[in-house]
């Protein structure tokens, strides 16, 4: 029974076990407050505030939460939010249905996957597939592998270098992927030629001609027996000893 039946009125809904009105040492005088203890065994709803000053802990720490700085613990660490400094872990899965906005950096270290492989990163090794389009403003990379067809609606750049015939041979600049002939140095059809400045280049090197001279060139282009007709383009290839035209 409690010692105030006053509190004991008061608590009578909630199973009153016990209760103890606080004092000071001093005067013996009420604090104003007492500790009271009941048993909730059914649904119990508060109308007010409920105070608790120490920790809280349900169904065997279930549920707990420090008294020392509000941090919660559900489940023995299934998701933890630490008072002081707000960090927060979640061990299974988050699922968030609505738009989430993140100001500081995120760091996925076990990958990312959108929407099924809609866009994804490993995250090991960083490769990244994306099944739509991909739009990028200026980009610079710094290797590309293209399995399928490649459409480029802007301007594409590459190592370029414009050239000029001159005494009847047209020199491509070395370490220029892309050249373009854009004056036959006054020669006619077949009277001229164009050769790679570089010497022997790395094997595998491929070097783009376009011939926008209006002439055509001799059967002698990059050495291999064959001409570039004005205004179409050639594609040669390295093999460590010569080069080889592949279109």
């Amino acid at each position: 029974m409690c010692s105030s039946d006053l509190i004991a009125f008061a608590f009578e809904a909630y199973g009153c076990t016990s209760a103890e009105m606080q004092k000071h040492d001093d005067s013996g005088r009420s604090k104003g407050w007492a500790l009271v203890t009941v048993t909730a065994d059914a649904a119990t709803a508060i109308a007010g505030t409920l105070g608790v000053t120490g920790d809280v802990t349900v169904n065997g720490g279930k549920l707990s939460v420090a008294a020392s700085d509000g941090s919660l613990n559900v489940n023995s660490g299934k998701l933890t939010v630490d008072g002081t400094s707000g960090n927060t872990a979640v061990a299974g899965t988050l699922w968030v249905t609505g738009a989430t906005t993140l100001t500081g950096a995120l760091n996925a270290n076990g990958g990312v996957n959108v929407n099924i492989g809609k866009l994804t990163v490993d995250g090991t090794n960083g490769n990244t597939a994306v099944a739509g389009t991909l739009s990028a403003g200026a980009t610079t990379v710094d290797s590309a592998t293209v399995t399928g067809a490649a459409s480029f609606g802007g301007e594409f750049s590459t190592a370029y270098a414009a050239v000029i015939a001159s005494g009847g041979t047209a020199t491509c600049t070395d370490a220029k992927s892309v050249c373009v002939v854009t004056n036959a140095g006054g020669a006619s059809d077949g009277g001229w030629t164009v050769t790679y400045g570089g010497g022997s280049p790395a094997t595998g090197t491929m070097v783009f001609v376009r011939n926008g001279s209006g002439v055509d060139t001799a059967s002698t282009a990059f050495g291999t027996g064959t001409a570039i007709l004005k205004n179409t383009g050639a594609l040669f290839v390295y093999s460590g000893s010569a080069w080889t035209r592949i279109i």
